[in-house]
């Protein structure tokens, strides 16, 4: 009796051989970015993925899109879009060619080229420590040795903001999603909402999406939460079957400080994150806004902060 086929599952490498793939739900499961599609890895492995980009979908949803950025002295920083065009595998060697063939396509010398920017995914600089030669920049890099990374910011500062909020006793996105999704549709749960509100004399107000790619926007709707903390709580801890996660989370006495403390440290990564997203800014304006004192937190000891170890009730006692 033959032995069942070993099912394939996701390798790391895949991120850096394959623009816009990622691991999925499941072991043996890729997803694609710009198609939000799962992709089965279990019979054909990373061919199912190549099977994939070969899709007409696919090809519509992924494009590589090259853009240059420079500056003038009497027009100061300027953007312009060069081409755009779809790369079915979108492999590392095929954007690097795809930028080398529109820079000459435009007749830009690839001496001149200071720097290649693009986001963070493993196939465009090879990772954090800007690792192995099958990535773009390396690629590039091979062409001019001197080019410069440049990687989103805006992202890197985004992670460093969700990994510590991911050390509070609470998961604060689980609790987001699910009072999302617990409004979502339902036009009747929405008005038991607003009588609620109404009875208690809260403004009634509804509670805006998060993304976890979209930097800005837990914030918001923290800052959302706090302002009808009271309905919230007496809708979910007196309402017979309510979600478990939002019952618990509403009948906690550890909840409300904790968004407390996540909306006053989120509030100092909000300039930030807005400066990075400005279009025309220059690295000398970054620093010099960047380490301004309009920047720095006013409720929080930076030099309690520099311990190696600080407790996190500690945190929360200096943020209230």
């Amino acid at each position: 009796m033959s032995q069942p086929k070993r099912k394939s599952v996701y390798k790391v490498d895949f991120a850096k051989e394959f623009q816009g793939i990622k691991k999925g739900k499941e072991d043996y499961h890729a997803h694609c970015i710009p198609c939000k599609d799962e992709i089965n890895l279990a019979a054909m492995g990373k061919t199912a993925i190549k099977q994939h980009q070969e899709k007409p979908k696919h090809k519509e949803n992924a494009k590589a899109v090259a853009t240059t950025r420079y500056f003038t002295a009497s027009k100061g920083v300027q953007v312009r879009l060069l081409d755009m065009e779809s790369l079915p595998g979108e492999d590392s060697t095929m954007v690097a060619n795809f930028i080398i063939q529109v820079l000459g396509k435009h007749q830009l010398q690839f001496e001149n080229l200071v720097s290649f920017c693009a986001d963070n995914a493993p196939v465009n600089f090879g990772g954090p420590q800007l690792a192995g030669p099958n990535n773009v920049f390396k690629k590039l890099q091979e062409k001019k040795k001197n080019l410069i990374p440049v990687g989103c910011s805006a992202h890197i500062l985004h992670n460093a903001a969700q990994k510590a909020a991911d050390r509070v006793p609470v998961d604060i996105e689980a609790i987001v999603f699910k009072l999302a999704s617990y409004f979502k549709g339902s036009t009747r749960r929405h008005e038991d909402f607003k009588d609620i509100c109404n009875f208690l004399e809260v403004n009634y107000e509804t509670i805006p999406s998060h993304g976890p790619t979209r930097w800005l926007t837990l914030g918001k709707v923290i800052d959302r939460v706090l302002k009808l903390w009271d309905p919230l709580t007496t809708l979910f801890t007196s309402k017979d079957k309510s979600p478990r996660i939002l019952e618990e989370f509403f009948s906690s006495d550890e909840s409300l400080p904790v968004l407390q403390f996540l909306h006053s440290v989120l509030a100092v990564f909000e300039k930030p994150l807005l400066l990075l997203q400005e279009f025309y800014t220059t690295v000398i304006e970054y620093i010099d806004k960047w380490f301004r004192v309009e920047f720095l937190p006013t409720n929080i000891s930076w030099i309690m902060l520099s311990k190696k170890s600080v407790d996190y009730y500690d945190i929360v006692e200096m943020a209230g």
